[in-house]
């Protein structure tokens, strides 16, 4: 069993009673130059105001590994396939609103070739852009761009994981 890395405690939106359990993926991708692929997110919804960054990465589906949802996610949001998988840990969060409690297990993976992104109608709305960024100015970005709503909690946990990721990074050097 991964460990348990971070505990993100929602303590932006009202407690609720938690009925929802579920298992995800987040990935770290980086392309041959180190950049990470990360999501801009824009949208009002159930949350509110949405304009924050997120990882790739989703549901495990009943019958797939971790793995497998992991690869899927990538080929559908990014639009990549995926090699040489480390995995980081997992990630414990709840939302209040959606009543969920959540493992989402994350992975640092390089890009292994490019394949049409496979969005579904709600990433089609929400997701504003795919970006490839350094990992310094990512971090910079989640440290200091102004974020609302759920958009705190989300870069909480990505903040986290991509410091974890430019760790290990330094050491490949």
């Amino acid at each position: 069993m991964e460990e348990v890395v971070l505990t993100v405690l929602d303590d932006i939106y009202p407690k609720t009673k938690i009925i929802h359990h579920r298992v995800s993926t987040r990935g770290i991708i980086l392309n041959e130059r180190n950049q990470v692929a990360i999501l801009k997110i824009q949208v009002e919804d159930m949350f509110g105001k949405r304009d924050h960054y997120e990882l790739p990465g989703g549901g495990k589906e009943k019958d797939e590994t971790i793995i497998e949802t992991l690869k899927r996610e990538m080929e559908e949001e990014v639009g990549v396939t995926i090699k040489d998988i480390v995995s980081l840990g997992i990630v414990e969060y709840e939302y209040n609103l959606l009543q969920r409690h959540e493992y989402s297990h994350y992975f640092m993976a390089r890009k292994d070739k490019d394949v049409k992104r496979r969005l579904t109608k709600m990433e089609e709305d929400i997701l504003s852009d795919l970006l490839w960024i350094d990992i310094d100015e990512l971090i910079d970005k989640l440290k200091n761009e102004h974020v609302e709503n759920v958009g705190i909690l989300i870069h909480k946990r990505e903040l986290f994981m991509l410091e974890l990721v430019k760790k290990q990074l330094k050491k490949e050097v």
